[in-house]
């Protein structure tokens, strides 16, 4: 989807500096919001809200989710992001990014045309958005 004219300011959460204080940034921070490696590209989607836009993406892959789950738990501790555990989904955030993890099966995360393949075992749904 093209946006013609738009500029796009990335939405805080809270304010800086607001991350706790015994979490220092390492050098694995940027690597928090990306997909797991080898992970299979599910959907790529941009949603429009009156003053906002959501780019989400999900990724799928065949590692088990307790593995995936704590290999971003680990990394969301190093930086200082929030992190909420529910019983069937993990989620971080951190300023206007956003990712879950949650089982492929049963569907229970935002879905488009491609679905995970019977050798999936977890889907990874990776989120920014921006002020319009």
């Amino acid at each position: 989807m093209a946006l013609g004219g738009c500029s796009r300011t990335p939405v805080e959460s809270s304010p800086p500096g607001a991350a706790s204080a015994s979490a220092k940034p390492s050098a694995d921070c940027p690597g928090l919001f990306e997909p797991p490696a080898g992970a299979t590209l599910l959907c790529d989607q941009h949603d429009l809200a009156t003053d906002a836009e959501v780019h989400w993406r999900s990724f799928a892959t065949a590692d088990a989710r307790g593995n995936v789950e704590q290999h971003y738990r680990t990394l969301a501790e190093r930086c200082g992001a929030e992190v909420k555990a529910e019983a069937n989904q993990l989620g971080i955030g951190r300023g206007p990014q956003r990712l879950s993890v949650h089982d492929a099966l049963p569907k229970a995360y935002p879905g488009c045309d491609k679905s995970p393949s019977s050798q999936h075992r977890t889907v990874v749904i990776v989120s920014s958005m921006f002020r319009r």
